[in-house]
């Protein structure tokens, strides 16, 4: 599967379950905007490994965009730790969320493809 596929299948799912359009968004900057502004629960699709990987976007804390990765850890490491896989570098938050700095979130629609589903 590729990043476009999963892409669609997202705002195909969200049309169907909440019949509202997701705008596709791959400038960093208008995501960075729209945090900046409150907005939260934003769906991020970008190539992990050799797969496309989604997060949702959760809020900025400081120079940091906090996200929610449903790849887990069984045992959540320390808040802090870097945690550097197939994926992107990051940083372990409270359980269940991550964080990356601005400028690897920047790094992410260049080096990874990442795109950024917004409400209409």
């Amino acid at each position: 599967m590729s990043v476009e596929l999963l892409v669609e299948e997202m705002k195909q799912m969200h049309a169907a379950v909440l019949g509202s359009e997701l705008l596709e968004v791959r400038e960093p900057e208008v995501v960075l905007q729209a945090l900046e502004e409150g907005a939260s629960e934003i769906p991020l699709i970008l190539q992990w490994d050799d797969e496309p990987h989604s997060l949702v976007l959760q809020e900025l804390r400081g120079d940091r965009v906090v996200f929610f990765n449903g790849m887990q850890l069984p045992v959540p490491p320390p808040a802090g730790t870097e945690l550097e896989d197939q994926g992107p570098p990051r940083l372990a938050e409270e359980p269940g969320l991550e964080s990356f700095s601005r400028d690897e979130f920047v790094r992410l629609f260049s080096q990874r493809g990442a795109v950024c589903l917004l409400s209409s």
